[in-house]
C-alpha cells in the first residue's frame, strides 16, 4: 500500500514541483478506507548515472528526513528516469531500509503498490541466479520472478509474462507497478480491488513522461487502464 512517482528525463530543477507534491502524498496521500493516513514506513529514490543503476532508501519516516530526501535529489540532478517510492506496509515488523522500495537487481529497477497475498509460492519458480533472500516480501520476490522469465526476450514482456502468471495463479491486491533496465520505462496497472485506491496515471510534461499513483501537481494526467502494460524508451 504505497505511492510511487516515475520521471523519465529527470532534471530536479525542472521538476521539483513535482517531487514537491509528491512529498505531500506522504501526509495525505490517498489510503485504502478504514486505514490510519500516511506513507511513512520507509522511502526510496532510484536512478542511473552513466548507464548504472543506483538506490537510495530509507526505513523512516520521509517526513522526519526530509532534508536527506531533498539533498539526495539535488545530488542526483539528472537521470535518464527517476523512480520515487512511499512506503505503507502490509506486512507487520517490516518497516526497514531493507524492505523499502524501490528495489534493484541485474541493473533494473522495481517499485509496487499492492500485495501478492501468496508470494511464498513464487519461489520455486524463480531460478537460483535470480531468486531473492528468504527474508524478501511480496514486492520483492515478485520483481526477482518478473527478471527470471527466460522465455521472454524483453523486460516489457517479461512483465507481461509475470503479470499473466500471477494473475492465474495468485491472489493479489494490485500488481501496480514500475520496472526499468535503464533504456526503457514499463508500467503495469492491474487490481482486483479499490480502483479508486489502486490506481495509476500517467502525464506528458515537456521531455518528460510521468507516471504516479494519483493525480498531483498541475498537469495533464490521465489514468492508465485497468491491465494496460505502458511502455517507454528513454532517451539516454
Amino acid at each position: 500500500m504505497c505511492r510511487i512517482l516515475t520521471i523519465t528525463s529527470f532534471e530536479y530543477n525542472k521538476h521539483v514541483a513535482f517531487i514537491d507534491g509528491f512529498f505531500a502524498l506522504s501526509s495525505c496521500g490517498e489510503v485504502p478506507p478504514g486505514n490510519e493516513p500516511g506513507h511513512t514506513d520507509g522511502w526510496g529514490i532510484g536512478y542511473y548515472k552513466n548507464g548504472v543503476a543506483g538506490v537510495i532508501k530509507s526505513g523512516g519516516s520521509i517526513i522526519d528526513e526530509k532534508a536527506k530526501f531533498y539533498s539526495s535529489l539535488r545530488t542526483i540532478s539528472a537521470s535518464p528516469v527517476l523512480l520515487l517510492h512511499l512506503r505503507k506496509s502490509a506486512w507487520t515488523g517490516s518497516t526497514s531500509e531493507r524492505h523499502s522500495h524501490p528495489f534493484i537487481h541485474n541493473n533494473c529497477l522495481f517499485a509496487h503498490n499492492g500485495v501478492v497475498t501468496d508470494y511464498q509460492s513464487l519461489y520455486p519458480e524463480i531460478s537460483v541466479p535470480n531468486r531473492p533472500p528468504y527474508d524478501s516480501l511480496d514486492s520483492e520476490v515478485w520483481f526477482r520472478h518478473i527478471l527470471d522469465r527466460a522465455s521472454a526476450p524483453t523486460l516489457c514482456e517479461k512483465l507481461a509474462a509475470s503479470a499473466a502468471h500471477v494473475r492465474k495463479y495468485f491472489l493479489y491486491t494490485a500488481m501496480n507497478c514500475v520496472v526499468t533496465d535503464g533504456k526503457g520505462l514499463f508500467a503495469l496497472r492491474d487490481s482486483t480491488k479499490l480502483p479508486g485506491y489502486y490506481s495509476l496515471y500517467s502525464a506528458n510534461v515537456g521531455c518528460s513522461n510521468l507516471i504516479c499513483s494519483q493525480e498531483i501537481t498541475n498537469a495533464p494526467w490521465k489514468p492508465i487502464a485497468q491491465g494496460a502494460i505502458v511502455c517507454e524508451t528513454l532517451n539516454i
